[in-house]
């Protein structure tokens, strides 16, 4: 999802990763609500619905001033499923796979199935549709056994395990760094994974990274993929050292290896504060989260005083000593991203 880039100021108690997901996921609930009377351009009535649809659609964005008529449109749908079908992000294959199992359409059980399900409508592959206990993504069917019968070819299962390499590959680098430049990432997957119509490739990939990552546009126009842990991502870009996380010299075959390397250095301090705080925080919060958040917060450079506070916001009992060790612990051995100093956000 597409974020601001400045965001207003708030206290970090309010910066955390788990706030920073309850507003986007409020967005994102806002946007299906929008889209939940969009209808669909395939099917009866289309002729009524079908301009909605598209004007919420990644087609409308990508064609801009031009207004196709509705028979181009799904002939656009059409011809592009063979290859787009293939560069979907996980999050959308799971939601196809479990419309196609429960006959058509499913609920939405989690804040996270949000953005893969608004993405499946912006594709026009899906609409949403009000139910009595609340609404359904229902799979298109003009769309759903064309889906069935590509899947088993040999192409888009060896496309599939390249989505997901490349899924876990900007996963790692996201949090190798809190955010990464995409373009010199989406190049090389084209050169070593697809031919002919590169530029219609580039778009097609373009669309999953709108639906998989939170994402900015610098005034270049450049695609920035952030972190969903990144409060500001302002103050990172103003700090990045020359060169950018993502250019053409990236190393990305070592990226996994290198972010294991990384856990393995967090990974006795993260233990240590987890079973410091166990059964010391307010029942809505967990050990595991709330050590999450803080050391994100310590990867973009905030003070120990900071941190404290935080964490203060969330227990239920006074801080021990051996709490305070171990918060003191995690902001000495989390490694820190890159392009921030201490202090500089706050």
């Amino acid at each position: 999802m597409e974020r601001p880039l400045n965001r207003p100021f708030a206290p970090w108690t309010e910066r955390t990763m788990t706030a920073l997901n309850e507003k986007k996921f409020e967005e994102q609930r806002r946007r299906l609500e929008n889209a939940a009377g969009a209808g669909t351009i395939f099917g009866r009535g289309s002729g009524k619905t079908w301009n909605e649809a598209y004007r919420l659609s990644y087609l409308a964005g990508e064609n801009g001033a031009l207004r196709p008529e509705p028979d181009q449109v799904r002939r656009q749908v059409r011809v592009s499923l063979a290859r787009e079908f293939s560069l979907i992000s996980p999050g959308e294959e799971q939601l196809l796979q479990r419309m196609m199992i429960f006959g058509g359409g499913t609920p939405l059980f989690q804040g996270e199935e949000l953005a893969p399900a608004l993405s499946l409508v912006r594709r026009l592959w899906c609409w949403m549709e009000e139910a009595p206990n609340g609404p359904i993504l229902v799979l298109s069917p003009q769309i759903g056994p064309r889906m069935v019968e590509l899947a088993r070819r040999p192409r888009h299962q060896e496309l599939r395990r390249k989505v997901y390499e490349m899924s876990a590959q900007l996963h790692a680098l996201l949090y190798m760094n809190g955010f990464f430049y995409a373009q010199g990432y989406l190049r090389h997957f084209l050169r070593e994974n697809l031919r002919g119509n590169e530029a219609r490739s580039l778009l097609l990939l373009m669309r999953y990274l709108q639906a998989e990552y939170d994402y900015i546009l610098n005034d270049q126009g450049e695609m920035i993929l952030l972190h969903p842990g990144l409060s500001d991502a302002r103050a990172a870009l103003e700090n990045t050292p020359k060169g950018k996380p993502g250019d053409v010299k990236t190393d990305y075959g070592g990226v996994l290896e290198k972010i294991w390397a990384v856990y393995a250095a967090e990974a006795p301090a993260v233990r240590a504060l987890t079973a410091a705080l166990s059964g010391a925080l307010q029942a809505e919060y967990d050990p595991e989260t709330t050590v999450g958040d803080l050391k994100l917060l310590v990867k973009q450079g905030v003070s120990g005083e900071d941190l404290a506070r935080v964490l203060k916001s969330r227990m239920a009992v006074a801080v021990t000593p051996a709490v305070r060790s171990a918060l003191s612990r995690l902001e000495t051995e989390t490694i820190p991203w890159g392009g921030l100093r201490k202090g500089r956000l706050n």
